[in-house]
C-alpha cells in the first residue's frame, strides 16, 4: 500500500507509517530497532481499510474504537508493539556496548576465545576437639562432606561449609592449638597497621616512621615513610591496635618508590626546630641592623643543611615552616650561616638547638 500521497499533509492519517526508518549513530549506549508503536500500527491498519486493494472492505466505514472490526485491529497493534519491544531489546545484546545480560556478554566474549572460570565456594580451615568425658570415643573418622555451620555476627547468616578431606580426630589432638593470627606487614598503598598492644599513648596528629634494614645497610635508600596518624582503635579482645594514615604508603611521584619489606615503626613525640627559626623577619629589624648583616634586598634569614638551602616561609604569626629538607649520606644535620660580625647581644653557635614540645 502507498506510504505517502501528497506533501500537502491533506491525506494525512489514510497511509501506512510502518514500518518506519530506523537510523542510529555509532557510539550509542542503547539503538533503536523497533519499526513501530503500537499508535503506529493502529493507524496503519486503519488507513490499510480504504486502501483500493482491500475493496472488499468499502462498507466498513466507522472508524470507532468501540467497533469489533476496530477493537480487533486494536488489539492487532499492542501485539505488534510488544514484539516490537522485545525484539530492540535483543537487538541490543548484540553488541558489548548497549548488552545489559551478563549472558549475551560472555557469549560475545567467547567469540574471541574467552572463558570465565567456573565458580569457587569459599574456603576456611576448621579445627574440631573431641569430648574429653570419660569413656567418650578416644578417636572419631571425619568423613568428606561433613558439615559445620559458622556463628553469625550481628546483620550477618550463618554459613555452611563441608570438609574435602576426611581425617581421624584423636582426643590427644585437643593440645594443639590453631594458629588464629598472622603478621600484617604493611604493603605499598596501606593505610593502616596492627601494632601490638593497647597502650600505645598514640592519637590522631601524631608521626610515625617506617623504616627498615634498606635504610639502616644503607643511608641513601628512599624506601621508609613518614605518615601522621588519623585515627586509633584499640582492640583488647586481640591486645592490639589498629592505627591509620591518610596516604598510602610508598610513592609513585616523582619515581616508585616501595616501602620498606620488614619496617619497624617509630613512634615521634619530640619535635626539634632549626636555631634561629624563630627570630624576627629582616624587614621588622631597623635599617642599621639590616645593613649589619647584608640584608638589602628583603630576602629572610637563610636556613641549610649539609651545604643544601631549606626552602622556609613564615606563617602570619611569624613563625618558620621547612617547606624542603635535604640529608647527607651520613645521615647529620648542620646548620650553617654566612659569616658575618656578630655584636656582643647575639651568640656564635651555630648548632641545631632542638626544643622538646611533647
Amino acid at each position: 500500500m502507498p506510504t505517502k500521497l501528497n506533501d500537502c499533509a491533506c491525506c494525512e492519517g489514510i497511509t501506512a507509517i510502518v514500518p518506519g526508518q530506523v537510523i542510529n549513530r555509532p557510539g550509542l549506549s542503547q539503538v533503536r530497532y523497533r519499526v513501530g508503536t503500537q499508535v503506529d500500527f493502529l493507524r496503519s491498519a486503519l488507513a490499510a481499510l480504504s486502501d483500493p486493494e482491500f475493496s472488499a472492505l468499502r462498507s466498513l466505514t466507522t472508524r470507532e474504537i468501540d467497533d469489533f472490526t476496530i477493537a480487533l485491529l486494536d488489539g492487532w497493534a499492542t501485539l505488534a508493539d510488544v514484539l516490537t519491544f522485545y525484539q530492540e531489546r535483543i537487538a541490543n545484546e548484540f553488541w558489548l556496548r548497549t548488552a545489559t545480560e551478563r549472558d549475551s556478554i560472555l557469549r560475545l566474549a567467547r567469540l574471541i576465545g574467552y572463558r570465565l572460570k567456573p565458580g569457587v565456594a569459599a574456603e576456611t580451615r576448621l579445627s574440631f576437639f573431641l569430648d574429653e568425658t570419660p569413656g567418650a570415643p578416644t578417636e572419631v573418622p571425619l568423613e568428606i562432606g561433613t558439615r559445620v555451620q559458622s556463628v553469625p555476627g550481628t546483620n550477618e547468616k550463618a554459613q555452611t561449609f563441608e570438609t574435602v578431606e576426611e581425617i581421624d580426630a584423636r582426643v590427644e589432638w585437643n593440645a594443639i592449638k590453631p594458629q588464629v593470627t598472622q603478621t600484617f606487614v604493611p604493603q605499598f598503598g596501606d593505610t593502616h597497621v596492627y601494632l601490638k598492644g593497647t597502650a600505645t599513648n598514640l592519637k590522631p596528629g601524631d608521626a610515625l616512621l617506617f623504616v627498615g634494614s634498606e635504610r639502616e645497610q644503607f643511608s641513601g635508600s628512599e624506601r621508609w615513610d613518614f605518615r601522621r596518624v588519623t585515627k586509633v582503635i584499640p582492640d583488647f579482645d586481640a591486645n592490639r591496635s589498629r592505627v591509620e594514615w591518610a596516604q598510602g604508603l610508598g610513592t609513585t611521584s616523582p619515581h616508585l618508590v616501595l616501602p620498606s619489606a620488614n619496617p619497624k615503626v617509630y613512634a615521634l613525640r619530640v619535635r626539634a626546630s632549626l636555631f634561629g627559626f624563630n627570630a624576627p623577619h629582616p624587614l621588622t629589624l631597623s635599617n642599621d641592623v639590616r645593613s649589619h648583616y647584608g640584608f638589602t634586598d628583603g630576602s629572610d634569614w637563610p636556613f641549610t643543611i649539609a651545604g643544601q638551602t631549606i626552602d622556609h616561609v613564615r606563617d602570619r604569626g611569624g613563625s618558620s615552616q621547612i617547606h624542603a629538607r635535604r640529608q647527607n649520606n651520613s645521615g647529620g644535620l648542620r646548620h650553617k650561616r654566612k659569616p658575618r660580625p656578630v655584636p656582643k647581644s647575639l651568640s656564635r653557635d651555630d648548632g641545631l638547638w632542638a626544643k622538646r614540645t611533647a
